[in-house]
């Protein structure tokens, strides 16, 4: 079973992984491609929704960057600085959504964190140990985390987030 999740996760991946390089193209094609100093976007978040998302610690996983690069690890260390929230992360920084109530941190981006962290040589247990400590009573994983108590916040269960658990936990296998 935990083959079929992984394999539905990677296929997410790479059509994720497809939206951003054309995303990425556009922007290079209008002259506005993120330069390559400090991380993938260095700048503060904008109104456009500018600045770090941590679905950027996907790109060594699906084969956009070696996990070693230099470039992926400033990347990392960029959403960790832009996103953290106690060891788990937001999804991006930037224009808020407009909704009532503010969003929790993501756990899915959150394993998907843990396991870039692994394969560049770092530590991502903190980011483990905080999506696993997110499930609910029944020990399922929501989309995002009540940052005040831990207990699992919008879709419930929410697919992608198992996902992204059982691919961090075959890494650190």
């Amino acid at each position: 079973m935990a083959c079929i999740f992984q394999r539905c996760h990677k296929i997410f991946l790479a059509l994720a992984l497809e939206f951003f390089l054309r995303s990425f193209e556009a922007r290079d094609a209008r002259g506005d491609f993120f330069p390559l100093g400090s991380g993938v976007d260095e700048g503060e978040g904008d109104a456009d929704g500018g600045g770090a998302d941590a679905a950027l610690a996907l790109t060594s996983h699906v084969g956009f960057l070696p996990p070693q690069d230099p470039l992926q690890r400033r990347t990392l260390d960029l959403i960790e600085r832009r996103l953290d929230r106690n060891g788990l992360l937001d999804r991006y920084e930037g224009r808020p959504d407009e909704l009532a109530d503010p969003c929790g941190p993501f756990v899915f981006p959150t394993f998907w964190m843990a396991t870039a962290l692994q394969a560049a040589g770092g530590d991502g247990r903190e980011h483990f140990r905080a999506a696993v400590g997110a499930r609910g009573s029944l020990g399922l994983f929501g989309e995002v985390v009540d940052p005040r108590d831990g207990t699992p916040l919008g879709n419930y269960p929410q697919v992608q987030s198992h996902a992204a658990f059982l691919n961090a936990a075959t890494e650190y296998v």
